[in-house]
């Protein structure tokens, strides 16, 4: 993207002189997408950009969840069959291949294999019997369940353009410095989307005292981890993606659903659950 294409989006956001010089010039450029360049020039403190989601039936999409640790998922699973298809039709179609990296003990695979009819490898740095089931202690795989690959944490099998999905599900926080190499290998194996589910996020719009606390909580939660906020993942999605020819094409909250209805903007400041969903283009 040249001058001329930088002066088209000035014309359409009459907030990029609010921009620092640093974002102009990565815009001119051609380094920042027109969807991060919204979200930057237009998201208010108080009120983000959020992908308004067309849900189709709540009860359709909670079908078939009758184990613990599924009921136990519902705001992440919600996102997941609701929210991400309505962005993405056709993502999780019958036959389709997808590859879950820190796949667990390989429940959720589970039930996508059942449900949707799609072929999943599943793949975990650690064998599933090694995985600690904190949630009911319901395991997939004490009920003949599914298989689970042990990778290196860097490097995804498959060829270029191997699985129609590839999803990270509440992974890449734990895979710290291995996050960009993921993200490129995602990009590499993958021929149409990307899913990334991240349930740790740093509030965006939280003062700095209140940032420190959640990055203190999360810390806890593994010390090793990297955590960033949604604006930092955008950006950092983007340009680990976009050499291959993806871009992020939604994301929003996974705030819970009431009556078919997401409370993005009530629950927003409340929850540090975020996914994004990208496209090979």
């Amino acid at each position: 993207m040249g001058t001329d294409a930088a002066k088209k989006i000035k014309s359409i956001l009459p907030q990029f002189e609010s921009l620092s010089n640093g974002m102009k010039a990565a815009v001119v450029a051609g380094g920042v997408s027109l969807l991060l360049l919204m979200y930057v020039a237009l998201a208010p403190a108080d009120t983000p950009v959020l992908p308004k989601p067309l849900t189709p039936s709540i009860k359709l999409a909670r079908s078939k969840r009758d184990t613990p640790y599924l009921k136990e998922k519902t705001i992440i699973l919600d996102s997941i069959e609701i929210d991400i298809p309505a962005v993405e039709p056709g993502i999780w179609a019958s036959g389709n291949t997808m590859l879950d990296v820190g796949a667990g003990g390989g429940e959720i695979d589970l039930y996508f294999k059942e449900k949707y009819g799609m072929e999943i490898k599943a793949i975990d740095v650690l064998p599933p019997e090694e995985n600690q089931r904190w949630a009911f202690g319901d395991n997939a795989n004490s009920k003949g369940g599914f298989p689970i690959d042990v990778f290196d944490g860097a490097n995804l099998p498959g060829k270029d353009k191997s699985y129609d999905v590839v999803m990270f599900n509440s992974v890449l926080h734990h895979a710290a410095n291995n996050q960009k190499k993921l993200l490129q290998e995602a990009a590499r194996v993958s021929k149409k989307w990307i899913v990334i589910i991240e349930d740790t996020e740093i509030p965006d719009h939280a003062d700095r005292k209140f940032r420190e606390r959640i990055s203190k909580r999360h810390k806890k939660h593994d010390p090793d981890g990297i955590f960033r906020s949604t604006n930092d993942w955008l950006f950092f999605i983007h340009d680990n993606i976009k050499p291959e020819g993806f871009e992020v094409t939604g994301w929003g909250n996974l705030g819970k659903t009431k009556d078919g209805v997401k409370k993005e903007l009530i629950d927003y400041k409340g929850s540090f659950q975020r996914y994004f969903v990208c496209r090979r283009l």
